[in-house]
C-alpha cells in the first residue's frame, strides 16, 4: 500500500519558518536559561517550529504514489525547479552512477538512469540541506547535523538492499534519526536572538542539547509531516515493533555514519562493533568511498566565505555546488614543493590549483586563492609516482592568509588503498622536507 502522506504546509525552509518564538511558554522564566532546558521546553509545550515537507518532494512523491506515472511525468516535475534538476544532473553524472558511455545532458535521461524512487530523495535530500544551510549562529551545527543524517540515510537504505527491504522507506527512516537535531539547533537560534540562551556558551553546551534530544526532535518531526507510522517506530529502540526491520537499520546506519565523521578511514574492525555479517561488512566497506561524492551532489547549492561567528565553531558553512564529476578531470602533474605538493582542487563546475601541506597521515592544510566553507567537502587531485591520487577532505577551518586562503582540512571516506597510498605520499614528503 502506498505511504498516506497528508496534507502538508506550503514549501519553506528552518530558516523561512523559524522567523518567532511561539508566545506562552518562556513568558515567566528568567532571561537566560540553559540550551537543553530552552529546547525541552519547546518539546513539552508542542511548541517547535519544524519547516514543512518541502513542497517539490511532496509532489514527486505523490506522483510516486499515484497508480500510474511516468518517468516523464517525474522528470517534468524536476525540470520545474532549476537547482533540483541541476543537482539530478550532476547525481547522475558522479562517479556513483555514470557508467562509461560518459555524461548526460537531459532532465529526461538522468531520471531515467537514477529512477524515480531515488530522484525523490535527492529532491528531499536537496531542499533540507538548503534550510540547513541558511545563516544563524548555530549553522555550523545545523549543517553538520544534516551531513551525517544524509550518511546515515545513505547508509539504511545500502542495508536494506543488502537485506531484501525496500530502499526508498529506509532511506527516510535513517535520515529522520538525525534531521531533528537540526531542527533543534534552528530553535535554538531563536533563543539566542531573543536573548533566552546566551551566545557564548561553549560549543559542547549547544551540541548536548540537540545530541541528548535526538529521539524527541525525530518524533516531532514526524508527527509534523504526518508520516506513517512505520517512520515514527524507526525512530525507537529496536524491538517487537520494528516488523520491517527498519530501526535496527537505522540504529546501525546512524552509528556506522558517526564512523565516518569521525574516521577518515572505516576499517572492518569498527563495523564489527555493529555488523555481524561479514558480507554486510565488506558490502558497506565498498559504500563508503562512494559517499562522498553522493553527499557533495546533495548539499547546498553555493558556496559561501568562512568568517566569524558569535557561537564557537560557528562559521559560515556551505558545501560544493550539486554538479559531480569522476576522475580524470586535471592533467597538470603535482611536483614537491618543499614538503607540499601541488593539487587540483574541484569545486563546483570550477577546478583551482593550490598547495597541499600534510600535517599528520590523514590531514593537513591547503592554500588557495579563494575562501572556502567550513564544513564542505572537496576533492582533491593529484599525482605521486606518476599516477593520479584522488581523495575527498572536509574543511575544518578556513583562515585568510593576505590574497590567499589555508584551509584546514582531514580525509573523508578514504578506502584501503587511498589511506595506505596517502600515507606513504606523506612519509615521502617528510623524508624530502
Amino acid at each position: 500500500m502506498a505511504p498516506d502522506w497528508g496534507a502538508r504546509q506550503h514549501p519553506g525552509t528552518v530558516a523561512s519558518e523559524l522567523k518567532e518564538l511561539p508566545s506562552g511558554p518562556f513568558h515567566s522564566l528568567s532571561p537566560m536559561i540553559s540550551a537543553e532546558k530552552y529546547l525541552s521546553s519547546l518539546i513539552a509545550q508542542r511548541a517547535v517550529r519544524v519547516p514543512p515537507y518541502p513542497d517539490v518532494a511532496l509532489r514527486i512523491q505523490r506522483l510516486l504514489d499515484s497508480p500510474k506515472f511516468s518517468l516523464a511525468e517525474v522528470s517534468k516535475l524536476v525540470s520545474s525547479d532549476a537547482a533540483l534538476a541541476i543537482r539530478v544532473l550532476g547525481l547522475a553524472n558522479s562517479s556513483v552512477y555514470r557508467p562509461a558511455i560518459g555524461p548526460l545532458h537531459s532532465v529526461e535521461a538522468a531520471v531515467g538512469r537514477l529512477g524515480a524512487s531515488q530522484v525523490a530523495q535527492s529532491a528531499l535530500s536537496a531542499a533540507l540541506s538548503e534550510g540547513c544551510n541558511q545563516d544563524g549562529p548555530l549553522h555550523q551545527f545545523r549543517f553538520v547535523a544534516w551531513r551525517r543524517s544524509l550518511t546515515a540515510a545513505f547508509i539504511t537504505q545500502e542495508l536494506a538492499t543488502l537485506r531484501g527491504a525496500k530502499p526508498g522507506e529506509a532511506f527516510l527512516s535513517g535520515l529522520l534519526r538525525d534531521y531533528g537535531i537540526s531542527v533543534g539547533y534552528a530553535n535554538l537560534e531563536l533563543g539566542i536572538q531573543r536573548g533566552i540562551i546566551a551566545d557564548d556558551l561553549p560549543a559542547a553546551a549547544y551540541r548536548e542539547a540537540g545530541e541528548s534530544l535526538q529521539r524527541e526532535l525525530g518524533r516531532v518531526v514526524a508527527a509534523r509531516w504526518q508520516l506513517p507510522e512505520r517512520y515514527r517506530v524507526a525512530l525507537e529502540d529496536v524491538g517487537d515493533g520494528d516488523p520491517l526491520g527498519l530501526a535496527r537499520m537505522a540504529s546501525q546506519a546512524r552509528r556506522i555514519a558517526a564512523f565516518v565523521d569521525s574516521y577518515p578511514c572505516v576499517t572492518e574492525r569498527l563495523l564489527v562493533a555493529v555488523l555481524s555479517s561479514p558480507q554486510e561488512r565488506q558490502a558497506i566497506l565498498r559504500f563508503i568511498p562512494r559517499l562522498p561524492e553522493l553527499l557533495a551532489s546533495l548539499g547546498p547549492g553555493e558556496w559561501t566565505p568562512a568568517r566569524p561567528a558569535r557561537v564557537p565553531l560557528g562559521a559560515s558553512l556551505s558545501s560544493l555546488a550539486p554538479e559531480s564529476h569522476s576522475a580524470p578531470l586535471w592533467e597538470v602533474p603535482a611536483r614537491p614543493v618543499g614538503g607540499s605538493y601541488r593539487v587540483e582542487v574541484r569545486r563546483s563546475t570550477s577546478k583551482l590549483e593550490g598547495e597541499f601541506i600534510p600535517e599528520t597521515e590523514t590531514s593537513g592544510h591547503l592554500i588557495v586563492p579563494s575562501a572556502f566553507a567550513v564544513g564542505g567537502l572537496a576533492e582533491l587531485s593529484l599525482f605521486d609516482a606518476g599516477e593520479r591520487l584522488i581523495f575527498w577532505v572536509k574543511v575544518e577551518a578556513s583562515v585568510p592568509l593576505g590574497n590567499s586562503h589555508r584551509l584546514d582540512v582531514t580525509a573523508f571516506g578514504l578506502d584501503d588503498v587511498s589511506s595506505l597510498r596517502l600515507r606513504l605520499l606523506v612519509s615521502r614528503l617528510r623524508a624530502t622536507a
